[in-house]
């Protein structure tokens, strides 16, 4: 990365910062996050693969449940992000992804106010659809889920071809 580069992120994370005014506490756990995404970054970008369905941002605080997810949109040729909570996955919003699988119940930030503070970013319902996943009946999660962040609401495990329908409806890839 040029010194160029470097200030012109530097002052897109800065702007990023503010505008989704975090605490204290909240700002230092984002900055670990993105210290964790940085270390993981090889410094030597991989040779280009072919271009990929979509672009997908799992978010989930369970392991299992991330790699599941994972394998799930691997086989509809899906290119899977990984975030194991809120802060990460706001971390990771520097990158553009055609859709994000939000678990609602996570420790810390929720996915409800995880989705609130990406839509207050600026990612719009329209260019980012945010499908929230749940383990709880979805009748008793719909209410929760404001429209107005999210676009689609799943409940685990998820089906497949009910999953390729949704995609294939919220996104124009």
């Amino acid at each position: 990365m040029t010194v160029e580069q470097m200030k012109q992120f530097m002052a897109h994370f800065e702007s990023s910062c503010s505008d989704l005014e975090l605490s204290g506490a909240d700002m230092l756990k984002f900055f670990q996050c993105i210290a964790e995404q940085a270390t993981e970054t090889p410094s030597i970008a991989p040779p280009s693969k072919p271009s990929k369905w979509l672009s997908i941002l799992v978010v989930d605080d369970d392991e299992r449940v991330r790699e599941f997810h994972c394998k799930i949109l691997q086989s509809l040729d899906c290119s899977v992000s990984l975030a194991s909570n809120g802060y990460e996955a706001l971390g990771m919003l520097c990158k553009s992804y055609d859709a994000i699988l939000m678990d609602i119940q996570m420790p810390g930030m929720d996915g409800i106010e995880t989705a609130m503070k990406i839509r207050q970013h600026g990612f719009d319902p329209s260019t980012t659809p945010i499908i929230a996943i749940t383990a709880n009946p979805l009748e008793e999660v719909r209410g929760k889920c404001q429209a107005s962040l999210f676009n689609e609401c799943m409940q685990k495990p998820m089906d497949i071809s009910q999953l390729q329908k949704t995609l294939e409806a919220l996104t124009t890839r």
